[in-house]
């Protein structure tokens, strides 16, 4: 994924204070993912399970860019017409170690100390995501002879506290509910 022609106004004010419009330049911001993934079905009819393993390269312009990577684990059961599944995203920990160019964060932070009250730290060169669950059901009904309807809820939980509708110290939930209908599964509105 990326995002082209983003304005740096980092130089935008010259040295006397000036705003000079001619020093604006463009940046990009991409993120790469590659990704190798392996599931199969468990002797159990109906239980499923994949592993996905991800390597991340972020590139922020001239500015910094990152390597990553990091695991998720996924298992379904299916019986009937319910579907459950439980994931757990970046189990051990999603990591990206950034690579800052020095001489561009030089020069935004001579540029940001013209403007008072302004300061402007190295960031941090590690990035951690810490894992997240997301547990799901669904169940589906046949509705007349062409329509089908699939309702599905689920959980999103993060182990930190956030601004989500349940948290408290160390843990963040977040529910979800959704449907799906579709006619003679060609036409699908979600």
């Amino acid at each position: 994924f990326g995002v082209d022609d983003i304005l740096d106004t980092t130089q935008l004010i010259d040295q006397q204070g000036n705003i000079n419009y001619d020093r604006i330049n463009l940046f990009s911001a991409v993120d790469y993912g590659f990704t190798i993934s392996y599931a199969r079905k468990l002797p159990l009819s109906g239980l499923n399970y994949g592993v996905n393993a991800k390597i991340i390269r972020r590139i922020i312009g001239d500015f910094a860019s990152s390597w990553g990577f990091g695991l998720d684990l996924g298992i379904q059961f299916e019986r009937n017409s319910w579907k459950f599944g439980l994931m757990a995203r970046d189990i051990t920990t999603t990591f990206n170690s950034w690579a800052i160019n020095i001489d561009e964060f030089d020069k935004i932070k001579d540029a940001i100390t013209l403007l008072p009250g302004q300061n402007q730290e190295m960031p941090e060169t590690t990035e951690i995501t810490k894992p997240k669950l997301q547990l799901g059901v669904a169940k589906s009904w046949k509705i007349g002879r062409d329509f089908n309807l699939l309702t599905e809820v689920n959980t999103n939980v993060r182990f930190t506290e956030t601004n989500d509708l349940f948290y408290s110290d160390g843990l963040s939930i977040n529910p979800a509910i959704g449907f799906q209908l579709d006619y003679d599964e060609l036409v699908y509105l979600r």
